[in-house]
Order: structure tokens, then C-alpha cells, then sequence
């Protein structure tokens, strides 16, 4: 379905944002057009989708500006709807698994599970086999660096790691 034809001055007086002639632009897309800049949408929107576009936006969105836009959005009763829908989808439950497994997200999952609140959590974190894992490396290491340097009270853990990993290779 195609927009009705306006023109720009009549847009202007309307109010309206955007307007249509009908006249491809000089890329040849037929969309509408932004009252404020003339821009055609079809451009605006190949712009925007190029590494060049996708820059500009990711440096507004990190500018103070970009982020309060972001907030109002979020907090507004219909962003806050939106954000629930799209962490229940699928898309969303994928980008949480990847920002866990991430160490920024590994360390939010710390705190919460060494916070007050989250004691049920730590103790069924603690249940876990893969903490069980980590707990028994962690000995180990210890022991292998207490073994190596009895005299030494300090524990460190990157030598320990160090040699367990030349170990593992093969050397001694």
C-alpha cells in the first residue's frame, strides 16, 4: 500500500513528520521522505545499516544524550512491555545465555550469588557440579603451590595454573 501524496509544504503546515511525492529520489528508492531534512526513508535506512551508519548510532548511544533517550525509553510503560516480550522470546533468552557466559556477566552472577539476598542461590550454586569442578581445581592448585613453595603463605594462582598448564602439555 502506498502513502497518499503531500506535499512537504502541506505536511509542514499539519504538523506531519514525513511526506510523500510519489518521485523516486536520486537513488531511485519511492518512499517517504522526512519533512525536517528531505531525506528519503530507503536512504535513511541503507545508511543506517552500513558499518558507517551503525558507528554513528552505537557513539550517540554511549553519549550522555543517546543514554537518557535509552532510559526514557526503557522506563516508559510501553518500553518496559517491550523489554519483558523480548527477553521471554527466544532472541532474548539466546543474548542472556551469551552475557552470562561472558566475564562481565560471570561477575554480575558472583555478586548476586554472594549478596544477602541471594543465599538459596549460592547454596544451590554450591550443589552444582560445575562449581564442584572449580572448587577441586582451586585445591588443587593450592596444593600443588603449597608442595612447590611450603615456606611461602601467599597463594598464587596464575603459577599454579602455569604449571598445571605446562603439565598438561607434557613438560615438567
Amino acid at each position: 500500500m502506498m502513502p497518499r501524496i503531500i506535499s512537504r509544504a502541506a505536511a509542514k503546515r499539519r504538523g506531519l513528520k514525513r511526506y510523500f511525492t510519489g518521485k523516486p529520489c536520486i537513488h531511485g528508492h519511492t518512499h517517504e521522505r522526512i519533512v525536517s531534512s528531505r531525506c528519503c526513508l530507503g536512504c535513511q535506512r541503507a545508511y543506517n545499516s552500513s558499518p558507517k551508519g551503525r558507528a554513528r548510532m552505537t557513539r550517540y548511544d554511549r553519549a550522555p544524550k543517546g543514554r537518557e533517550r535509552r532510559w526514557k525509553t526503557n522506563h516508559s510503560p510501553k518500553g518496559r512491555d517491550s523489554l519483558w516480550r523480548y527477553h521471554q522470546s527466544p532472541k532474548g533468552r539466546e543474548a542472556q545465555r551469551r552475557y552470562d557466559q561472558a566475564p562481565k556477566g560471570q561477575d554480575r552472577i558472583w555478586r548476586r550469588v554472594h549478596s544477602e539476598v541471594g543465599k538459596e542461590t549460592r547454596r544451590r550454586y554450591q550443589r552444582s557440579a560445575k562449581y564442584q569442578n572449580y572448587r577441586r581445581g582451586y585445591e588443587n592448585a593450592e596444593r600443588l603451590n603449597r608442595y612447590l613453595d611450603p615456606k611461602s603463605s601467599d597463594f598464587n594462582m596464575d603459577r599454579a595454573y602455569a604449571i598445571i598448564a605446562r603439565r598438561q602439555r607434557g613438560g615438567r
